[in-house]
C-alpha cells in the first residue's frame, strides 16, 4: 500500500515538472520574440530624423515621443565635444537640455531647411533635438545729438570680401563713456532696413572712452554666417554714460 502511494505521489510530480518546463520555454520564446520586435523599432527609429531632399519640412519633431535624462545627456556631451570642430558653431547660437520640453534645444541663427540639414550632417542626428530660430532685437536705447559724442566707419567704403570693419567713437561731451564689444547691423533693400542675422552674444567687456578723446573698434562683422553682398549698411554700438545708455549709428558700404 505504501509502495502505491509512493509511486502515485512520483507520477504527480514528475507530472508537474514536465508542465513546469513547458511553460518556462513558452515565456522563453515569447521574450525572445518580443526582443526581436524591439530590435526592429529601434533600426527603424533611428531613421526617423533624416530629411530627404524633396522635403517640405524644417524638422521631424514628435512630441509624444520621449527621452531619458540619459540619453539627452548624451546628445549634450556630442554637442560640447563636437561643435568646436565645426563650422556649424558660426550659425548655432547655443544648446541646453529642457526638461520640460524632452529634448536638447539648439538654438540657430539662421533657422532654414540647408542649416538643419547641414547640422545633421557635420555634428549630430537624432531626433532628441529640437531646433529653435533664435531672436534678434534690435537695440531699443535712444540717440542723442546733442549729447556731443558720435561714431563713424573708416573708411566709409570696403571691398569684398569683407571680414573686417573699423568704427570710431569720438566723446566731445563733458564726462567719459564707457563702450563695449556688443553691435547691431542692419543692410538696406530699396530704401528699407532689416537686421542682418549674426551670432549677437558678446563679451561683457567694458572700455573707457575719456572725454575729449577717441577711440577705434575693430568689428568682426560674421562674414561666415552672413555673405555681405554690395550695398549700403548701418552699424550700431552702444554706450553708457552716468547711467543713461545711447544708441550710436554709422552707416558704410560695400562694394
Amino acid at each position: 500500500m505504501f509502495l502505491r502511494n509512493m509511486k502515485q505521489v512520483l507520477e504527480f510530480i514528475f507530472l508537474l515538472c514536465i508542465l513546469l518546463t513547458l511553460n518556462s520555454c513558452k515565456q522563453s520564446t515569447s521574450k525572445s520574440s518580443d526582443t526581436v520586435e524591439t530590435g526592429s523599432e529601434s533600426v527603424i527609429d533611428a531613421t526617423d530624423n533624416i530629411l530627404l531632399e524633396d522635403t517640405t519640412e524644417l524638422q521631424q519633431y514628435d512630441p509624444d515621443r520621449k527621452f531619458s535624462i540619459k540619453e539627452l545627456t548624451e546628445v549634450m556631451d556630442t554637442l560640447n565635444s563636437r561643435m568646436g570642430e565645426t563650422p556649424m558653431k558660426y550659425s548655432t547660437s547655443a544648446w541646453a537640455l529642457d526638461e520640460g520640453k524632452n529634448r536638447v534645444v539648439v538654438y540657430l541663427i539662421n533657422y532654414n531647411k540647408e542649416n538643419i540639414n547641414k547640422f545633421r550632417r557635420e555634428v549630430i542626428d537624432t531626433p532628441a533635438i529640437l531646433f529653435v530660430e533664435v531672436k534678434i532685437n534690435k537695440p531699443h536705447h535712444p540717440v542723442c545729438d546733442t549729447c556731443g559724442f558720435s561714431m563713424t566707419v573708416r573708411p566709409e567704403v570696403y571691398k569684398r570680401p569683407v571680414t573686417k570693419i573699423n568704427v570710431v567713437i569720438d566723446n566731445k561731451s563733458k564726462s567719459k563713456l564707457m563702450g563695449g564689444e556688443d553691435f547691431f547691423i542692419e543692410y538696406s533693400d530699396n530704401g528699407s532696413w532689416y537686421p542682418v542675422r549674426l551670432n549677437y552674444t558678446f563679451n561683457s567687456l567694458g572700455y573707457i572712452i575719456e572725454k575729449n578723446a577717441s577711440r577705434d573698434f575693430e568689428i568682426n562683422i560674421q562674414p561666415e554666417i552672413y555673405d555681405y553682398k554690395p550695398g549700403k549698411y548701418k552699424i550700431y554700438k552702444t554706450v553708457s554714460q552716468d547711467g543713461e545708455h545711447y544708441n550710436l549709428i554709422a552707416e558704410f558700404e560695400i562694394e
